[in-house]
């Protein structure tokens, strides 16, 4: 019987994961809502099943699969990527000039569409993309179908998340555990798979980093990592956390193998004002933009309700979060010493960076869930529910969410937070 529901589960999400492909926009927010909204509870129930680890890769990969024509619905960042592609395969950095200077030149015409598409706030700034994204992009504009190529190689990395977290983890339950939770999870189908963030990309490089680690193999850890950071930055912040675990000459080893490496992924990009552009585009991340954030959010308010303006908030945020980061890594590099610890610190470290960051996308999360299932952590799973609702902003303009809404977003983290810290409390006190 057993099997039986398992498998109408299964037809069900591919059933819901169709309509999302293929016939919801972002705009349809309650019919998003709905539709992802059963699909977690669809997800809910796989992770209480005494699934087989080829049961889940199989049923990952048809989900995964039911995207394979699908336009990116929920994000307008793929036309982005193609567009920054095209231009590394032209000769230009993606560096060098933001769109709105390039399109009304007769040699860029035949990207109008990709201009159109991206959106004004892309259009108007250089890329923030780091330089062995830029090496993906280009390789899927190689081809007539940039958006196929893409996400194949989003499902191959997500493949290799399912066999690196294999392989890390020992225990035969909390390994089925974990693949469910991070292969299953709507968010990383969704985000990963449909809308074509590389974050998975990223997240198997990083896992790849630490499966060379536990080996010894410092120097093929390096490359790992270099090429995990230089995907997306997130992995950087958890540098320090190396710094007490690694013995000194492991350390130099992996130092000297990541500035190697980096220099090879940045020498093609480099010219004139190069870092200026880049680094510009990446700060206003840090002191312009906003979306969905939580300690931001209240941060906010209350500086509003003292007659502050939007623009300063935002700029003196910036700095205060940055310093509280930078304090955070230095604290939790003194106690990270060995795999474990630095395995509970980069989540704590990167939950920490999410939850006070001024802008927050349901796609960045995907690092976290990794993370989270080789801990076992179920709060970030939640998470990955509860910010889909993060997408109402786009229904309303200006794009900003109501504070009732971010508060359904985030109560329900804080509550399972007090009530599993409870149960910890209580299990510690039983051990003693």
């Amino acid at each position: 019987m057993k099997n039986h529901i398992s498998i109408l589960f299964v037809l069900c999400s591919i059933v819901l994961y169709y309509f999302i492909g293929y016939h919801i926009e972002r705009s349809d927010l309650y019919t998003l809502l709905t539709a992802v909204g059963v699909v977690f509870l669809s997800y809910l129930y796989f992770i209480k099943q005494p699934f087989s680890i080829w049961a889940i890769l199989i049923s990952g990969l048809l989900f995964r699969a039911v995207f394979t024509w699908s336009t990116p619905s929920l994000s307008q960042d793929f036309y982005r990527f193609i567009w920054d592609g095209e231009l590394f395969l032209r000769g230009i950095s993606p560096y060098t000039y933001v769109p709105e200077e390039l399109i009304y030149l007769e040699a860029y015409q035949d990207l109008r569409p990709l201009y159109e598409g991206m959106g004004s706030s892309s259009a108007r700034n250089f890329s923030n993309y780091p330089m062995l994204n830029q090496w993906l992009f280009a390789l899927g504009s190689l081809s007539e179908q940039p958006r196929l190529v893409y996400r194949l190689m989003i499902v191959l990395a997500d493949v290799a998340v399912f066999w690196l977290l294999h392989q890390l983890i020992l225990s035969f339950y909390h390994k089925r555990w974990a693949l469910t939770a991070y292969f299953l999870n709507p968010l990383v189908i969704i985000e990963g798979t449909h809308n074509l963030h590389f974050e998975p990309v990223m997240l198997a490089l990083l896992l790849a980093f630490i499966y060379a680690l536990k080996n010894k193999r410092h120097g093929v850890a390096a490359v790992f990592f270099a090429s995990s950071v230089f995907t997306k930055l997130l992995p950087l912040l958890l540098s320090p956390l190396l710094l007490r675990w690694l013995r000194p000459k492991p350390l130099t080893v992996f130092t000297f193998g990541f500035l190697a490496v980096s220099i090879l992924l940045i020498v093609p990009f480099s010219g004139p004002l190069w870092t200026q552009n880049w680094g510009s585009s990446v700060g206003l991340w840090f002191s312009n933009f906003e979306f969905n954030g939580a300690l931001y959010r209240v941060f906010k308010e209350v500086g509003l309700l003292l007659g502050a303006q939007d623009y300063q908030l935002i700029k003196v945020y910036g700095y205060l979060h940055a310093f509280g980061i930078v304090l955070l890594a230095g604290y939790f590099s003194l106690r990270s010493t060995n795999l474990n610890q630095f395995l509970r610190y980069s989540e704590w470290l990167l939950l920490a960076y999410l939850l006070s960051s001024p802008t927050i996308h349901p796609w960045y999360l995907i690092t976290l869930i990794g993370l989270a299932s080789l801990r076992k952590s179920t709060l970030v799973l939640l998470w990955s529910a509860t910010i889909f609702l993060s997408y109402t902003a786009y229904t309303l303009n200006p794009v900003e969410l109501p504070l009732w809404v971010t508060a359904l977003e985030y109560v329900p983290l804080v509550v399972l937070a007090y009530f599993s810290s409870q149960s910890f409390s209580r299990s510690s006190l039983l051990s003693r």
